[in-house]
């Protein structure tokens, strides 16, 4: 083999190989990091998010992905960053361990007014998750403002309120926010709370 061919056959093996390289291992503040991107209009500082900006949000955020914790509760203050800590949880889910969710909020309107005001706008502003989720406006896309669908898992918005969207999943990540202005109980069936949960009893 000569050396120009030598040359040549060793770049395209690294390029092979790169491609076959897997990707780094990121907890989540890690990946809002390298991914995130604020909205305009959602935020006060829009642009690439930063956890050092809060770092308060980077212990929660790393519990997220903690194999030894089971679940992570925040107990803040009101326009602390709690918002933006669920929707890295969520970022992270769609890129990097694709996987069904659940997010729950007291009631479905509060469900709808996230949806569209929070996380449609950071799927749009985040190039790493921007085409992850299918256009709604496209046929059969698997997206509406309560569901997402992307490759390898889903998203389900549900209100606490409404026991037949609590029903007939099974989630690996629940997430639920506001509980304190849950319904004491979902209809006739019983503990919101403990409903969610329940959609991860597989997992």
């Amino acid at each position: 083999m000569t050396t120009l061919l030598r040359t040549k056959f060793r770049r395209e093996r690294n390029k092979a190989l790169k491609l076959l390289k897997p990707p780094p291992k990121l907890n989540i503040a890690e990946w809002a990091n390298s991914h995130r991107y604020l909205a305009r209009g959602t935020s006060a500082e829009a642009g690439k998010f930063d956890t050092d900006r809060l770092p308060y949000q980077r212990e929660p955020m790393e519990s997220l992905t903690d194999p030894a914790t089971a679940s992570t509760v925040l107990m803040w203050g009101a326009q602390m960053g709690k918002t933006e800590v669920l929707l890295n949880t969520i970022g992270y889910f769609i890129d990097a361990q694709p996987a069904p969710m659940l997010i729950v909020y007291p009631t479905l309107d509060v469900s709808r007014k996230f949806s569209q005001k929070k996380l449609t706008p950071m799927l749009e502003e985040s190039p790493r998750i921007k085409d992850a989720v299918r256009d709604p406006r496209t046929r059969d896309s698997g997206n509406t403002i309560l569901s997402k669908e992307f490759r390898g898992g889903s998203l389900v918005v549900a209100g606490s309120n409404s026991p037949a969207s609590l029903r007939q999943l099974s989630c690996r990540v629940i997430v639920q926010d506001e509980i304190d202005s849950f319904e004491p109980s979902a209809g006739a069936e019983g503990d919101p709370c403990f409903l969610a949960d329940a959609r991860a009893t597989n997992f």
